[in-house]
């Protein structure tokens, strides 16, 4: 996860050495989930939305945090977190009727997100006042974005595009899945990364009435390879999540059906097997993990084993459907579709 702190000083007219005392407030610790103090956050919806749904999360810090949302009016994708409210940003307004799947960015003036404007691609930055649409549209909407170490933005998107942002403009790539017109078969990529001086994305080949083949392809602009791919089976063996991949502490994961796999440089490894399709995962290091899976589970892995953490989700209140966790061992942040009010809830714990 990529950082940023927004902190905000009160200063009166004070000695200097009263602004000694102010600095030496206890720093957040890290903290396993039990430990941490949840507080819930609810989301409304548009009047004429039927729900919300979470689709990214981009936390800068406690008080900077960004959510992305899908739903089916173009009302409601977008909130910030300021440390006291959550408030709708003003992307309708900037630029009209769009949908958008993810979100990266440097700090909160200087964000991309991506997704559909129509038929076509839609990419969206705002610099900390106004949302902007890029001047080029492609053929194939976005879902999702990443950055690598040098600052060059990355996004991806169904059959098989590619784009990479560097001085100022966004370059098209495609990757060749040997598409079988006969069949129909389509492609997409819905996973994009950086992981060890590359790109990694998890891609999909389907077509109707046949089995759906995931990819794992990694590799430069021009220069993409097939790592390795699966064909989906209905005996529940996986080489690999097909869920999701993430990168934690300079590792790779992914996760999907299954449980969630780590990356050995030649192979996926199982490292938590479940019968709870995985749905996302984010953490500290290989010993702090978070992972959100179906019907509303919550699991950490300490480093030891992996335990149930669903309570602390679990309230009763309503029936919830976690999608969406960030977490530096100190704060944490899940979000949750509640399917029984259609509304979005998001947890914050310190």
């Amino acid at each position: 996860m990529k950082k940023m702190m927004a902190i905000i000083f009160f200063v009166g007219v004070l000695i200097v050495t009263s602004c000694d005392k102010s600095s030496t407030e206890p720093e957040a610790q890290i903290k396993t989930p039990d430990e941490m103090i949840w507080i819930a956050d609810t989301l409304k919806r548009d009047y004429s939305s039927i729900s919300l749904v979470p689709q990214d999360l981009k936390v800068f810090s406690p008080n900077d945090v960004w959510l992305v949302c899908d739903g089916d009016i173009s009302r409601g994708l977008l909130w910030h977190y300021d440390g006291k409210i959550w408030k709708e940003s003003n992307l309708y307004e900037d630029v009209g009727d769009v949908k958008i799947f993810a979100i990266e960015g440097n700090s909160s003036s200087d964000l991309w997100v991506g997704g559909l404007a129509g038929t076509k691609s839609f990419l969206g930055h705002f610099d900390g006042t106004k949302w902007t649409r890029y001047s080029k549209e492609f053929n194939n909407y976005l879902v999702d974005i990443t950055k690598d170490n040098k600052g060059n933005f990355w996004a991806c998107g169904m059959n098989g595009l590619i784009l990479k942002y560097s001085n100022g403009i966004w370059e098209e790539n495609y990757v060749n899945f040997n598409l079988n017109s006969n069949f129909m078969e389509k492609s997409a990529f819905f996973n994009i990364l950086f992981y060890n001086n590359e790109i990694h994305l998890l891609g999909l080949k389907f077509w109707f009435g046949r089995k759906d083949v995931h990819y794992h392809v990694k590799g430069k602009f021009n220069n993409w390879a097939i790592v390795d791919s699966q064909t989906y089976n209905d005996y529940r063996i996986y080489k690999f999540g097909y869920g999701g991949f993430a990168t934690i502490d300079n590792k790779l994961y992914s996760y999907g059906v299954g449980g969630i796999w780590k990356y050995t440089g030649n192979q996926w490894q199982n490292i938590f097997k479940s019968d709870i399709e995985i749905i996302n995962i984010d953490g500290l290091n290989e010993n702090y993990l978070l992972a959100v899976g179906l019907s509303n589970k919550l699991y950490f892995y300490d480093g030891n084993s992996w335990s149930d953490k669903s309570t602390i989700v679990n309230n009763g209140n309503y029936r919830g459907f976690l999608r969406l966790c960030r977490t530096d061992g100190k704060y944490s942040f899940l979000a949750s579709l509640l399917t029984d009010i259609h509304e979005l809830m998001v947890m914050r714990g310190n």
